[in-house]
C-alpha cells in the first residue's frame, strides 16, 4: 500500500509541483494512537483525496489545461479541493468529499460540457 501512496503522490506532483510531497509530509504526520478514531479518519481523508487527486489529473484534458490545489476562488471562503481551468470551457471547481457543505459545482462550462468523466 505504501508504494502505491508513493506513486499516487509522485504522480500528482508531476501536474501540481509540490502536491505530492504535501502529500507524504501530510500522512507522516499522522502518527495517533491505536483505534483513535479521529486520526483513523484523518488519514482516510488524506489517502482518499491523494488516490481521487490522481485519477482527476490523469484524465486526458485539453491541451493547455491547468490544475490548482485548494484555490481561494470565492469570496465566501470556501476553497474547492481542485480548480481544472481548460482553454475552451472555462473551469470546474471540484470538492473530493462530500459532506453537508460541500457540493460540484461547475462555472462557465454547459450542463454536457464538461470533461466525459465528470459529467452524469
Amino acid at each position: 500500500m505504501a508504494r502505491s501512496v508513493i506513486d499516487a503522490s509522485a504522480e500528482c506532483e508531476k501536474q501540481i509541483p509540490g502536491l505530492g510531497f504535501q502529500f507524504i509530509q501530510d500522512i507522516a504526520s499522522i502518527c495517533g494512537k491505536e483505534k483513535h478514531e479521529p486520526h483513523h479518519e484523518q488519514l482516510l481523508q488524506k489517502l482518499s483525496e491523494v488516490l481521487v487527486l490522481r485519477q482527476l489529473l490523469n484524465l486526458e484534458w485539453p491541451e493547455g489545461t491547468t490544475f490548482q490545489h485548494e484555490p481561494a476562488v470565492s469570496a465566501t471562503g470556501k476553497r474547492p479541493e481542485l480548480r481544472v481551468v481548460t482553454p475552451e470551457r472555462g473551469f470546474l471547481r471540484i470538492p473530493l468529499m462530500a459532506d453537508s457543505d460541500s457540493t460540484f459545482i461547475a462555472d462557465n462550462i454547459p450542463c454536457d460540457g464538461g470533461h466525459p468523466a465528470l459529467v452524469s
